[in-house]
């Protein structure tokens, strides 16, 4: 009679698909269901076995282990043993009380790969099916090694997690609730172009490589037209240190880049994508020149897409239109004194160094702005008013030489 190790040296010689070694497991090996899953519990094989117990038979109908499963499990003693050591044992508790199962890790050195999860559905475990398992887990982990789906956060999982389809959404949900102890708290998204020049394009994949090997905690990839880079951080310092080392690289080639809010679930990185590419579209369109676009700067540009001209040309405040006029006739700056004025906190020392003009001199122009509105500068809710309707103005006049 063949030993176990034998078998598998076979099976695996002949290079078997993930069906066919789950299926010479099932037959030769336990002689019992069993099921293998990534380090995310998400399912990538299992014999095709109908047998009445929730965790199989969700994980048949969805692919994954259900997050209430999951949750379960955690609470348990028993997964302190699995995910802790690592060696096979019989977990007969709570989700298992009815049906035992022999639950194993499959690592490569300190990683996690992946569980082997074996049902005592067709008879009770024999003396020598811990032992199997531990070979077995061996036998797949050569297997799970060379696997791509393995990565914790690989281009594919990033990437469907930026296509955002709703028939994946659950799926990605899931997974993403396996691995969230992984994670620190907070992510941010930063999204380049790729190279208009066709000769530095056959760089992109070298850019995303070498961004990729700034921290385990950036990942980059390539999406469409663009360069995307994930940054997951605790503090906002680590993430600034983190940005500055890839607006390096991406100064290198020329790349300016736009960079979304900050955001804690890692389901919403398509939204967040999404503002990083207007951040850098819009200010862009407006002409800033600049390396880093950030969407807080350009919210409110964002807010204004879609709307008429007339729309548009109807909310500019009374008070910023007689500044502007003044301006116009006189050659006067008042509109932007105004508003660095209020973008200083209504700070004399403050503002005039912004404006490079002393303090009486801003004084005096505050005075004329005051007799020209006939309202007080230091009025929070005009100011505001007044701020928004120059990147009204900005935004309309720069569709005008767009047109």
């Amino acid at each position: 009679m063949k030993s176990v190790s034998d078998i598998l040296f076979e099976s695996m010689i002949s290079e078997p698909t993930m069906k066919e070694l789950v299926d010479t497991l099932r037959t030769k090996v336990f002689r019992n269901p069993l099921m293998i899953t990534n380090a995310y519990f998400r399912v990538i094989g299992m014999s095709d076995d109908r047998f009445d117990d929730e965790v199989w038979k969700y994980a048949a109908e969805y692919h994954c282990c259900s997050r209430t499963s999951i949750e379960v499990f955690r609470q348990d003693d028993a997964s302190r043993q699995l995910f802790e050591q690592g060696t096979p044992f019989v977990y007969d508790t709570n989700l298992a009380h009815v049906i035992p199962r022999i639950l194993g890790k499959i690592r490569s050195r300190e990683r996690t790969l992946g569980y082997l999860v074996i049902f005592a559905v067709d008879h009770a475990f024999s003396s020598t099916d811990l032992d199997d398992a531990r070979i077995a887990c061996r036998c797949l982990s050569v297997l799970l090694r060379s696997d791509p789906e393995q990565a914790d956060l690989n281009e594919s999982f990033l990437s469907a997690l930026l296509k955002d389809r709703p028939e994946e959404r659950y799926r990605l949900e899931s997974e993403i609730s396996q691995f969230r102890q992984g994670f620190k708290g907070r992510f941010r998204v930063l999204n380049a172009p790729l190279p208009a020049d066709e000769k530095l394009r056959e760089y992109a994949p070298y850019i995303v490589s070498e961004i990729s090997a700034i921290h385990s905690d950036v990942r980059c990839l390539l999406s469409g037209q663009c360069i995307v880079v994930l940054c997951n951080y605790d503090e906002e310092n680590a993430c600034a240190s983190l940005i500055a080392q890839i607006k390096g690289i991406l100064g290198r080639y020329g790349l300016r880049y736009g960079k979304s809010r900050s955001f804690g679930s890692l389901i919403h990185m398509s939204a967040y994508n999404r503002q990083a590419m207007m951040a850098r579209e819009i200010g862009m369109l407006l002409g800033h020149e600049q390396m880093e676009y950030a969407f807080a700067d350009y919210l409110y540009h964002y807010l204004l897409l879609g709307h008429d001209r007339l729309e548009l040309n109807s909310l500019l405040c009374k008070e910023y239109r007689q500044l502007c006029a003044h301006d116009r006739r006189h050659g006067s700056e008042y509109a932007d004194t105004l508003i660095t004025y209020f973008l200083n906190g209504f700070n004399i020392t403050e503002t005039a160094a912004s404006l490079h003009i002393h303090r009486n001199s801003l004084r005096h122009r505050l005075e004329r702005i005051e007799e020209i509105m006939g309202s007080r500068c230091d009025d929070v809710k005009l100011a505001d008013a007044i701020y928004h309707s120059q990147m009204i103005d900005e935004w309309l006049r720069m569709n005008n030489d767009l047109e």
